[in-house]
């Protein structure tokens, strides 16, 4: 007999730098989940021209399916799935929405599809939704007219990707570089400042004696000119870590990325890390969760997700004046035993939270 099956609406179908890490954290908070077979939204309505056929298949999928989840992301507000919102009312599916936030440009009310999700708001389908920040909460209970008993505000699931351990010291540094004019919306003077700003906090932290690797937090391959950009004028003959990948024809593929190692790869690399310092949420978070001291240069509306987690140091580099020794600054006071037994005791408190909003989802999963 063949396992009952969920889906899930994401915009990956396996593994990303943003939400491929939120869907590892679900996992872990939510393991109910790991019991059924899983179909992910996006690998039938990825492109608006969806074609006929997979849109049968997708249909049948949705109404066959156990539960439907959302977890996380920001592409919740996409058109691309108003065709979801529309097969759970049809079909009668319950869902729940798992740490899902705002950010630019959804933090205004353009919003094509609304229109289905209020419907959806009406049709008492819903179980839960977990905000990952306070403006995703305001959005839903006072934009939407969502009840305040339906929504929370919680660490975002990424928090919880990464095992958590020990932090003594401060010497094996990450420092995450993505292409901020892709994840966020920034001015060109504060991506030129951004790049600047990298060569001095890591040749100045290599002076103090911490060893840094460089991650690739984004999406590009060998030949976006961001990577050589990155490769050949910021950081000529470096080693530029890379989890993440692109098919042959140079669409995504998350299942077969060319030079993806994928998220056990991601989790070992991490293992032996003291600090974090960059541009990604979804590398601050989950390495904050793991007991690892971070600073979110943060970029846009999103950096705000870092309020659920006090102890994750922020600085916003997009809308305020700043410096390389800010940077450096805050290396040098870090006491990284305190803020790592910080980070883990928030985590376990938090995690103690998530699970008791989570049981009228866990309740449908039995």
């Amino acid at each position: 007999m063949a396992k009952e099956h969920i889906v899930l609406v994401s915009s990956v179908w396996d593994w990303g730098p943003g939400d491929g890490s939120i869907l590892q954290g679900v996992y872990n908070l939510l393991p109910e989940l790991l019991k059924y077979d899983v179909h992910f939204s996006t690998y039938y309505t990825k492109n608006h021209d969806t074609s006929k056929n997979d849109m049968v298949k997708y249909e049948e999928l949705l109404k066959t399916a156990k539960y439907v989840v959302v977890p996380g992301t920001p592409s919740w507000v996409h058109t691309i799935h108003r065709v979801t919102w529309k097969l759970c009312m049809k079909y009668k599916k319950p869902l729940c929405f798992l740490g899902i936030g705002l950010a630019i440009p959804y933090d205004g009310d353009f919003w094509y599809g609304k229109e289905e999700f209020m419907a959806l708001r009406d049709s008492g389908l819903i179980d839960l939704i977990v905000c990952r920040d306070r403006h995703c909460h305001y959005f839903l209970n006072k934009g939407c007219g969502i009840s305040p008993a339906k929504v929370v505000t919680l660490p975002c699931p990424a928090f919880y990707t990464f095992p958590p351990r020990d932090v003594t010291e401060k010497k094996n540094v990450v420092y995450s570089l993505a292409n901020v004019d892709n994840i966020a919306t920034a001015a060109a003077d504060t991506l030129k400042g951004y790049y600047r700003h990298s060569q001095t906090i890591v040749r100045e932290l290599r002076n103090k004696g911490a060893k840094v690797s460089i991650v690739m937090n984004d999406m590009i391959d060998d030949r976006h000119p961001f990577y050589k950009y990155f490769k050949e004028e910021l950081f000529p003959g470096e080693e530029l870590y890379r989890f993440w990948g692109y098919k042959e024809n140079g669409e995504v593929d998350y299942r077969n990325a060319v030079d993806a190692p994928g998220p056990k790869a991601y989790v070992d690399f991490h293992k032996d890390k003291h600090v974090y310092i960059g541009v990604r949420n979804h590398g601050a978070l989950p390495c904050a969760g793991a007991g690892i001291p971070g600073l979110l240069l943060g970029t846009d509306l999103r950096q705000t997700l870092a309020d659920e987690i006090p102890f994750l140091s922020r600085l916003n580099i997009s809308r305020a004046y700043w410096k390389a020794t800010y940077v450096l600054d805050w290396y040098d006071a870090l006491e990284p035993v305190s803020i790592s037994k910080s980070l883990r005791k928030w985590r376990d408190s938090s995690y103690n939270r998530w699970r008791e909003a989570l049981k009228p989802v866990i309740e449908r999963l039995k």
